[in-house]
């Protein structure tokens, strides 16, 4: 092999090696609704929806300036029940992912059946020890979207944040706050320059 060919093929190698310093990771943590109380309605149904967004996060301003597309790379939510377990009737909710809406779109489910067949579905006991983590099974997000519209209207599987998770149990005690939940997001973000 020539001296050329070789400096040549070292020139590629090194370029290859090179990090994207346009492209970081970015997590955030953010409560379901205020404080991530989930309780109850006055029928003793618990029915929710939340997606996934960087508006949600408490950097999105500072963040904003500097980055320009964004895509969703993972998601888990924690749990902790904060109802008395000797004192209230104890149910659980269903769990689920519904890859048709994301955090514009999102709507509760009426009923069990809409959330029986969502994607990752599992149950969440009101009445257990310590925390319990949902890990979400996202497929893999493809696409960059503008980071300020991550999740557009029309909702795309395939890029930015997808997806929303739904959650239904009945059975509870009317009015009454029984877990807490917390969703963290992790993101890869693209710069502007």
């Amino acid at each position: 092999m020539s001296d050329r060919k070789r400096s040549q093929k070292k020139k590629k190698s090194q370029s290859r090696r090179r990090l994207n310093t346009n492209l970081i990771t970015y997590t955030a943590t953010f409560p379901n609704g205020a404080g991530g109380v989930i309780e109850s309605g006055t029928s003793g149904v618990i029915s929710g929806a939340v997606g996934f967004s960087t508006s949600f996060s408490s950097e999105y301003s500072a963040l904003s300036t500097i980055y320009s597309e964004a895509k969703l790379l993972s998601v888990s939510c924690t749990f902790t029940p904060i109802a008395s377990t000797t004192t209230l009737a104890q149910s659980e909710i269903m769990i689920g992912l519904n890859m048709g809406q994301n955090a514009t779109t999102n709507a509760a489910p009426s009923s069990f059946s809409g959330v029986e067949n969502l994607r990752g579905m599992q149950h969440i006991p009101s009445a257990f020890l310590g925390t319990r983590t949902y890990r979400v099974r996202l497929p893999r997000v493809r696409n960059f979207l503008p980071f300020t519209a991550d999740a557009p209207t029309l909702p795309n599987p395939d890029a930015g944040s997808p997806g929303a998770l739904q959650y239904y149990g009945s059975g509870f005690i009317a009015s009454t706050a029984y877990y807490t939940m917390f969703i963290k997001c992790k993101w890869l973000l693209k710069s502007r320059i």
